[in-house]
């Protein structure tokens, strides 16, 4: 387990359906020091989300990465305590999204050769 599990935290489960294909976009979503949530957005437009929505008057901005043909997300690097510091997401083809603080210790997840993320799972309280 990454992160606290909080009295209001919320559980959520991306299930992934085949039928959604591979991931084309991923948006996140922080205040700056930490992340407040996230949306997928899969090949035949279905949408998996856990967020809370941007707000200029809370400084929640998101950041964005659309995935090109054949691009796959196949690391994963966050920083983490009691929340979710930071989520950073590498490519088969180089690309990332960085977004949150510095906070938090360090947590690499990485799949095998080969091989791609398809979803997430979780919970969101006031933050991930």
């Amino acid at each position: 387990m990454i992160g606290r599990q909080w009295d209001n935290s919320q559980n959520f489960n991306l299930d992934y359906d085949s039928s959604f294909g591979k991931i084309k976009e991923i948006k996140v979503f922080t205040c700056g020091n930490y992340i407040k949530g996230f949306t997928i957005i899969y090949e035949n437009k279905s949408i998996q989300k856990c967020n809370i929505l941007p707000d200029p008057k809370n400084n929640i901005k998101c950041i964005s990465l659309k995935l090109s043909e054949g691009e796959e997300i196949e690391t994963i690097y966050i920083r983490s305590g009691d929340i979710i510091d930071n989520l950073s997401f590498y490519t088969n083809k180089g690309n990332s999204l960085t977004a949150g603080g510095i906070g938090g210790g360090p947590h690499l997840l990485e799949t095998p050769k080969g091989k791609h993320f398809i979803g997430f799972d979780g919970g969101l309280a006031d933050n991930l």
